[in-house]
């Protein structure tokens, strides 16, 4: 039994969380990225890594393990059954939740159509720091917000909790492994909201 507290004196030392805001892109943002990465992602799969996670939230592990063959053009779905960790290594998603189908949208499907790969290979070869250069590049370019890439995965959440797509979908969407994950991360989006269902409430009720 430890009888005296080792902590004692330690002091934590890092810098402070982002600000909520710097995590994902506003919606203007994000459509001036998405356009910059559809002109240039038949040269350069970076682009191509970031127009998928913005129409899909995928983190970029799961990105990067994509093959033609996780594609369902006829239900138009899109199947993560792996990932790619730091390493460069194939293995499962840690939890049951993060296997999981989603539905894609004409736009991306008519993308990945294009992309042409060699015995099923991935789709996505460029690594994760190869992409997050890019992606600074890119914003700087454009005059945007300076963002990581998992910043896309949550463009993607908050644009579609923003547009009042129910929670639970949105948790089930990401490969959250609960949902009260997604309310958490979520939660300045999800107040914003409950004012403005708030104020339905309170004029449907003075309408009765």
């Amino acid at each position: 039994m430890i009888k005296r507290d080792l902590t004692i004196r330690v002091k934590t030392v890092g810098l402070d969380g982002k600000d909520s805001n710097m995590k994902f892109l506003e919606l203007d943002e994000m459509k001036k990225l998405e356009s910059y990465a559809y002109d240039r992602y038949l040269e350069n799969d970076a682009f191509l890594a970031m127009i998928i996670s913005i129409h899909t939230g995928l983190r970029f592990g799961e990105v990067a393990a994509l093959r033609q063959s996780d594609i369902d053009y006829q239900h138009k779905e899109l199947s993560v059954t792996k990932t790619i960790d730091m390493y460069g290594n194939e293995r499962k998603p840690q939890t049951k939740n993060s296997i999981r189908k989603i539905k894609i949208d004409d736009t991306l499907l008519d993308t990945l159509k294009l992309i042409e790969t060699v015995d099923d290979d991935y789709m996505v070869k460029s690594n994760a720091q190869r992409v997050t250069w890019y992606i600074h590049s890119a914003t700087k370019e454009l005059g945007i917000k300076n963002v990581t890439f998992h910043a896309l995965r949550h463009s993607h959440a908050s644009y579609l909790t923003s547009r009042g797509i129910a929670i639970q979908y949105v948790s089930e969407r990401l490969g959250h492994a609960d949902v009260s994950i997604t309310q958490q991360v979520y939660s300045h989006l999800l107040k914003s909201l409950r004012d403005q269902e708030e104020d339905k409430t309170i004029f449907l009720l003075n309408a009765l």
